[in-house]
């Protein structure tokens, strides 16, 4: 039985190669770029041209694959440079489609994702000189007439942010509470920030030390949906002439959760230096800090830059 192979197509005018899998999404590649991206993410009339024949079909060759290859080395493509930009696309994927869940469905956390969460959980707290504590199988707290008001349901598992009282724990909390939430999601369950909504959890608190919020836990009965988000221009005193890397910060910064989506945060740009302020009053402002301040940092890439 012959293997069947990638069909390969060639817009020499641009310089655009396209590969169509036997299995598998299609791809494109630019040459100003020099990475393969799924073919959503392709100017329109690449996307027409394969779809509906129309667009960009005149200028599509069909070549074969040794001629792709020798494309790509002409050109200087990378293995290293596709890895990261992969990593990248994960990392943006994950922020993207993890959306705020409040109704969840009777379904127990297997002991594999806990035990995962739960060392996740524990180095982000020596990071963060915390105590991030999950709590599972303990319904009462999101069982509240509070919860209820919140519309939570079927929450049985959730994640509490407890920390020594000093200036900067509820942005700390932000901080590596987001990276817990994100890695939650990355395991497949569902989570939603919780400031008041709900009753009295059985985390252990000591005297000096703060619940600060906590963080619904579970399967979700949906995966959530998009919320209304204010543009670009709206969080950044900077909008043009700006590095790639800001431009990924900003975005992945519009998809951090923030209380009652209010999205009160600004981004400045000097240099290599990034600044961010919060409005002056609203709801958990320090704690939205923290979680829009990780959101830039991991698609930005805190190698890029320096906080100031």
């Amino acid at each position: 039985m012959c293997e069947e192979k990638a069909v390969y197509q060639y817009d020499a005018e641009n310089d655009v190669l396209i590969r169509r899998p036997p299995h598998g999404a299609d791809l494109i590649l630019y040459r100003h770029e020099l990475v393969w991206r799924r073919f959503f993410d392709a100017d329109e009339g690449y996307r027409r041209a394969i779809s509906l024949g129309q667009g960009h079909w005149d200028k599509l060759d069909t070549v074969s694959e040794e001629k792709a290859e020798q494309l790509l080395k002409e050109w200087g493509y990378s293995e290293q440079l596709q890895k990261e930009w992969d990593l990248m696309q994960e990392k943006w994927d994950l922020v993207r489609c993890r959306h705020s869940v409040r109704q969840f469905r009777e379904k127990s956390i297997p002991q594999e994702v806990r035990d995962e969460l739960d060392a996740f959980a524990r180095q982000c707290s020596i990071a963060g000189e915390l105590s991030i504590q999950i709590i599972y199988d303990e319904p009462r707290c999101f069982n509240s007439r509070k919860a209820h008001y919140g519309k939570f349901r079927n929450c049985s598992n959730y994640i509490a942010l407890v920390g020594k009282n000093g200036e900067d724990l509820e942005e700390r909390c932000g901080y590596y509470g987001e990276q817990v939430v994100l890695k939650a999601q990355e395991l497949g369950l569902n989570t939603c920030w919780a400031a008041l909504t709900h009753g009295k959890s059985e985390a252990i608190v000591a005297e000096d030390e703060t619940e600060v919020i906590l963080i619904a836990l579970g399967y979700g009965q949906t995966q959530g949906r998009s919320r209304k988000s204010k543009s670009f221009s709206q969080v950044s005193d900077n909008t043009t002439n700006l590095p790639d890397w800001y431009i990924r910060g900003i975005r992945s910064a519009l998809c951090a959760p923030t209380a009652m989506n209010q999205q009160k945060f600004k981004f400045s740009l000097n240099g290599d230096r990034v600044s961010v302020r919060t409005g002056r009053f609203g709801p958990c402002l320090r704690i939205d800090l923290g979680i829009v301040k990780y959101h830039f940092e991991l698609l930005a890439g805190p190698e890029n830059f320096t906080w100031a």
